[in-house]
Protein backbone atom coordinates (compact mmCIF):
# COMPACT_ATOMS: atom_id res chain seq x y z
CA UNK A 1 0.00 0.00 0.00
CA UNK A 2 2.72 1.92 1.03
CA UNK A 3 4.10 1.52 -2.49
CA UNK A 4 0.80 2.04 -4.42
CA UNK A 5 0.94 5.59 -2.11
CA UNK A 6 3.67 6.87 -3.56
CA UNK A 7 2.74 5.44 -7.05
CA UNK A 8 -0.45 7.59 -6.70
CA UNK A 9 1.66 10.49 -5.44
CA UNK A 10 3.71 9.95 -8.77
CA UNK A 11 0.46 10.20 -11.04
CA UNK A 12 -1.27 13.03 -8.98
CA UNK A 13 1.87 15.45 -9.63
CA UNK A 14 2.02 14.39 -13.36
CA UNK A 15 -1.45 14.68 -13.36
CA UNK A 16 -0.99 18.50 -11.73
CA UNK A 17 2.09 19.47 -13.94
CA UNK A 18 0.51 19.89 -17.47
CA UNK A 19 -2.76 21.92 -16.30
CA UNK A 20 -0.46 23.67 -13.95
CA UNK A 21 1.65 24.36 -17.11
CA UNK A 22 -1.22 25.73 -19.05
CA UNK A 23 -0.92 28.48 -16.34
CA UNK A 24 0.56 31.25 -14.75
CA UNK A 25 0.58 31.96 -11.32
CA UNK A 26 -1.19 35.07 -10.45
CA UNK A 27 0.72 38.35 -8.86
CA UNK A 28 0.69 38.28 -5.62
CA UNK A 29 0.03 35.23 -5.42
CA UNK A 30 2.29 33.15 -2.91
CA UNK A 31 1.70 32.73 0.56
CA UNK A 32 2.20 30.88 3.99
CA UNK A 33 -0.22 29.33 6.14
CA UNK A 34 -0.76 27.13 9.35
CA UNK A 35 -3.25 24.10 9.96
CA UNK A 36 -3.76 22.71 13.57
CA UNK A 37 -6.14 20.07 14.46
CA UNK A 38 -6.98 16.25 14.98
CA UNK A 39 -7.00 13.11 13.39
CA UNK A 40 -8.61 9.79 14.22
CA UNK A 41 -7.06 6.81 12.83
CA UNK A 42 -8.78 3.20 12.85
CA UNK A 43 -7.30 0.04 11.09
CA UNK A 44 -8.72 -1.41 8.25
CA UNK A 45 -7.85 -4.70 6.54
CA UNK A 46 -6.15 -4.66 3.16
CA UNK A 47 -5.93 -7.30 0.00
CA UNK A 48 -1.84 -8.26 1.55
CA UNK A 49 -2.13 -7.18 5.27
CA UNK A 50 -4.58 -8.36 8.21
CA UNK A 51 -4.58 -4.75 10.42
CA UNK A 52 -4.29 -5.15 13.85
CA UNK A 53 -7.30 -3.82 16.06
CA UNK A 54 -5.80 -0.50 16.49
CA UNK A 55 -7.01 3.06 16.84
CA UNK A 56 -4.81 6.42 17.25
CA UNK A 57 -5.47 9.93 17.81
CA UNK A 58 -2.99 12.24 16.65
CA UNK A 59 -2.80 15.94 17.60
CA UNK A 60 -0.36 18.41 15.72
CA UNK A 61 -0.22 20.94 12.84
CA UNK A 62 1.04 21.99 9.22
CA UNK A 63 2.98 24.36 8.20
CA UNK A 64 1.85 25.27 4.09
CA UNK A 65 3.08 26.95 1.30
CA UNK A 66 -0.04 28.19 -0.69
CA UNK A 67 0.71 28.96 -4.47
CA UNK A 68 -2.76 30.50 -6.43
CA UNK A 69 -2.98 30.08 -9.82
CA UNK A 70 -6.36 31.46 -12.04
CA UNK A 71 -8.56 28.08 -11.14
CA UNK A 72 -6.37 25.89 -8.73
CA UNK A 73 -4.63 26.35 -5.33
CA UNK A 74 -1.47 24.15 -4.72
CA UNK A 75 -0.26 23.41 -1.05
CA UNK A 76 2.79 22.45 -0.43
CA UNK A 77 2.98 21.55 3.47
CA UNK A 78 4.92 19.74 6.19
CA UNK A 79 3.33 18.18 9.44
CA UNK A 80 4.46 17.73 12.94
CA UNK A 81 2.19 15.68 15.14
CA UNK A 82 1.80 13.51 18.94
CA UNK A 83 0.29 10.63 18.04
CA UNK A 84 -1.02 8.39 20.17
CA UNK A 85 -1.76 4.47 19.23
CA UNK A 86 -4.00 1.83 21.48
CA UNK A 87 -5.06 -1.38 21.21
CA UNK A 88 -6.38 -4.18 23.56
CA UNK A 89 -8.20 -7.76 22.80
CA UNK A 90 -6.60 -10.28 20.73
CA UNK A 91 -4.43 -11.00 17.53
CA UNK A 92 -2.89 -7.07 17.86
CA UNK A 93 1.11 -7.88 18.05
CA UNK A 94 0.92 -11.56 16.78
CA UNK A 95 -1.19 -13.23 14.20
CA UNK A 96 -2.02 -16.58 16.82
CA UNK A 97 -4.59 -19.26 17.85
CA UNK A 98 -2.94 -19.02 21.44
CA UNK A 99 -5.91 -17.48 22.65
CA UNK A 100 -4.08 -14.16 24.35
CA UNK A 101 -5.35 -11.36 25.44
CA UNK A 102 -2.73 -8.05 24.28
CA UNK A 103 -3.00 -4.73 25.20
CA UNK A 104 -0.40 -2.45 23.47
CA UNK A 105 0.07 1.55 23.66
CA UNK A 106 2.79 3.82 21.24
CA UNK A 107 3.18 7.35 21.69
CA UNK A 108 5.44 8.56 18.50
CA UNK A 109 6.23 12.20 17.39
CA UNK A 110 5.85 12.08 13.83
CA UNK A 111 6.45 14.22 10.61
CA UNK A 112 6.34 14.46 6.92
CA UNK A 113 5.99 16.37 3.48
CA UNK A 114 2.48 16.22 1.56
CA UNK A 115 1.05 17.86 -1.07
CA UNK A 116 -2.61 19.00 -1.99
CA UNK A 117 -4.66 20.45 -4.84
CA UNK A 118 -7.30 23.03 -4.03
CA UNK A 119 -10.25 22.93 -6.98
CA UNK A 120 -11.94 25.72 -6.56
CA UNK A 121 -10.55 29.27 -6.46
CA UNK A 122 -14.36 30.77 -5.81
CA UNK A 123 -17.05 30.78 -2.91
CA UNK A 124 -16.50 29.74 0.33
CA UNK A 125 -16.29 25.95 0.04
CA UNK A 126 -13.35 24.41 -1.34
CA UNK A 127 -12.67 21.00 -2.69
CA UNK A 128 -9.03 19.25 -2.06
CA UNK A 129 -7.00 16.50 -2.95
CA UNK A 130 -3.68 15.25 -2.04
CA UNK A 131 -1.29 12.75 -0.31
CA UNK A 132 0.73 12.63 2.41
CA UNK A 133 3.88 10.49 3.98
CA UNK A 134 4.65 10.22 7.74
CA UNK A 135 7.88 9.00 9.51
CA UNK A 136 7.87 8.97 13.51
CA UNK A 137 9.72 8.57 16.04
CA UNK A 138 8.93 6.57 18.93
CA UNK A 139 8.84 8.09 22.72
CA UNK A 140 7.00 5.42 24.48
CA UNK A 141 5.84 1.89 23.82
CA UNK A 142 4.49 -0.59 26.24
CA UNK A 143 2.87 -4.23 25.39
CA UNK A 144 1.43 -6.67 27.64
CA UNK A 145 -0.46 -10.11 27.30
CA UNK A 146 -2.31 -12.33 29.60
CA UNK A 147 -2.24 -16.48 28.59
CA UNK A 148 -5.80 -16.37 29.70
CA UNK A 149 -6.11 -20.58 28.62
CA UNK A 150 -3.24 -21.02 30.58
CA UNK A 151 -1.95 -22.68 27.58
CA UNK A 152 1.61 -23.92 28.40
CA UNK A 153 2.13 -26.22 25.80
CA UNK A 154 4.14 -24.22 23.65
CA UNK A 155 6.27 -23.07 26.78
CA UNK A 156 4.26 -19.88 27.32
CA UNK A 157 4.32 -17.73 30.34
CA UNK A 158 1.18 -17.08 31.98
CA UNK A 159 1.68 -13.79 31.69
CA UNK A 160 4.51 -11.21 29.73
CA UNK A 161 5.45 -7.32 29.56
CA UNK A 162 7.98 -5.08 27.32
CA UNK A 163 8.45 -1.62 27.65
CA UNK A 164 10.52 0.90 24.89
CA UNK A 165 12.20 -1.18 22.24
CA UNK A 166 9.47 0.00 19.21
CA UNK A 167 11.44 0.98 15.82
CA UNK A 168 10.42 3.82 13.54
CA UNK A 169 6.85 4.74 12.20
CA UNK A 170 6.38 4.46 8.59
CA UNK A 171 3.10 5.41 6.54
CA UNK A 172 1.19 7.39 3.62
CA UNK A 173 -2.04 8.27 2.82
CA UNK A 174 -4.13 9.47 0.14
CA UNK A 175 -6.69 12.30 1.12
CA UNK A 176 -9.75 14.06 -0.29
CA UNK A 177 -11.91 16.82 1.92
CA UNK A 178 -13.35 20.53 1.91
CA UNK A 179 -12.14 23.28 3.20
CA UNK A 180 -15.08 26.12 4.16
CA UNK A 181 -13.78 29.81 4.37
CA UNK A 182 -15.01 31.80 7.55
CA UNK A 183 -12.86 34.97 7.39
CA UNK A 184 -10.18 36.85 5.17
CA UNK A 185 -7.49 34.62 7.20
CA UNK A 186 -9.54 31.54 8.83
CA UNK A 187 -10.55 28.92 7.18
CA UNK A 188 -11.84 25.28 8.47
CA UNK A 189 -10.96 22.00 7.11
CA UNK A 190 -12.48 18.54 7.38
CA UNK A 191 -10.65 15.47 5.51
CA UNK A 192 -11.17 11.53 5.33
CA UNK A 193 -7.94 9.73 4.48
CA UNK A 194 -7.02 5.88 3.59
CA UNK A 195 -3.58 4.73 4.32
CA UNK A 196 -0.86 2.30 5.02
CA UNK A 197 1.63 2.28 7.86
CA UNK A 198 4.27 -0.16 9.82
CA UNK A 199 5.56 -0.10 13.29
CA UNK A 200 7.97 -3.01 14.88
CA UNK A 201 9.47 -3.36 17.85
CA UNK A 202 12.63 -5.73 19.07
CA UNK A 203 11.48 -7.36 22.15
CA UNK A 204 13.56 -10.66 23.29
CA UNK A 205 9.82 -12.53 23.16
CA UNK A 206 8.65 -15.82 24.77
CA UNK A 207 8.68 -19.56 23.09
CA UNK A 208 7.27 -20.04 20.36
CA UNK A 209 8.45 -16.79 19.58
CA UNK A 210 12.02 -17.06 19.34
CA UNK A 211 12.11 -17.82 15.66
CA UNK A 212 13.65 -16.03 12.78
CA UNK A 213 9.81 -15.61 11.40
CA UNK A 214 9.23 -13.95 14.70
CA UNK A 215 12.42 -11.85 15.15
CA UNK A 216 10.36 -8.27 15.80
CA UNK A 217 7.26 -7.97 17.03
CA UNK A 218 4.63 -6.78 14.73
CA UNK A 219 3.02 -3.49 16.50
CA UNK A 220 1.57 -2.08 13.14
CA UNK A 221 1.21 -3.27 9.90
CA UNK A 222 -1.45 -3.27 7.51
CA UNK A 223 -4.08 0.06 6.49
CA UNK A 224 -5.94 2.61 8.12
CA UNK A 225 -8.64 4.82 7.88
CA UNK A 226 -8.28 8.97 8.88
CA UNK A 227 -11.15 10.82 10.10
CA UNK A 228 -9.36 15.07 10.84
CA UNK A 229 -10.59 18.13 11.23
CA UNK A 230 -8.29 21.15 11.54
CA UNK A 231 -7.97 24.68 11.61
CA UNK A 232 -6.08 27.16 8.92
CA UNK A 233 -4.81 30.59 9.81
CA UNK A 234 -3.15 32.61 6.50
CA UNK A 235 -0.09 34.13 8.10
Amino acid sequence: MILITRLALFCLMVNLYFPLCAQSPQSDSRHWQFSAGVQYDQGRNTITDPAPPLSSLSIGGNFEYVITFPRIKLVYFANLNFQRIEGEGSLIAYQNDFGLEETLSIDNIRTGPGIALKLNNKGRLHPLLGAQAFLGFPVNAEYDFQNVRMDIQYDLPLSFNAKGGASLYTGGQLFAGIEMTFSAKSKLRLKAALGQQSQFASWELPSPFLTPLYERARLIKGGYWQASLEVVHDL
